[in-house]
């Protein structure tokens, strides 16, 4: 007889969303984190999309784009990118199909640490 509180082992496992974290780094620079859940999936940097729409095809082409679930834009990058800037990049990633969210203040830290350093030695 089998007991009521068994688990199955044939459920699917959890699926968590990833998430990219957009920021601004010196000269420029566009740097990309990846998160699924808790963990870095990836980092990508661009030395110097000159315009937004260079950054938006970068962003298109690159292999983690179609799966993400959404984007969190970097409080540097907004002050680079200005108020209008900002505004049209949003409208961009929604026409995408992408969500705009925040960040996890676990994955802020990860994201620190990692920029931190970036910025020192770029």
């Amino acid at each position: 007889m089998r007991r009521q509180n068994q688990i199955s082992l044939k459920r699917p496992l959890k699926r968590e969303a990833r998430v990219a974290l957009v920021e601004a780094l010196k000269r420029g620079a566009v740097i990309v984190i990846i998160f699924r859940g808790g963990w870095i999936d990836g980092i990508m940097v661009n030395r110097g999309p000159t315009r937004l729409e260079e950054l938006e095809k970068w962003l298109e082409v690159s292999p983690y784009f179609r799966e993400l679930h959404g984007l969190a834009i970097g409080k540097d990058f907004l002050e680079v990118m200005g108020d209008d800037g900002a505004c049209e990049f949003r409208a961009w990633a929604v026409s995408m199909g992408k969500e705009i969210l925040e960040a996890g203040a676990r994955n802020l830290r990860q994201a620190g640490v990692i920029i931190g350093a970036l910025r020192e030695n770029f």
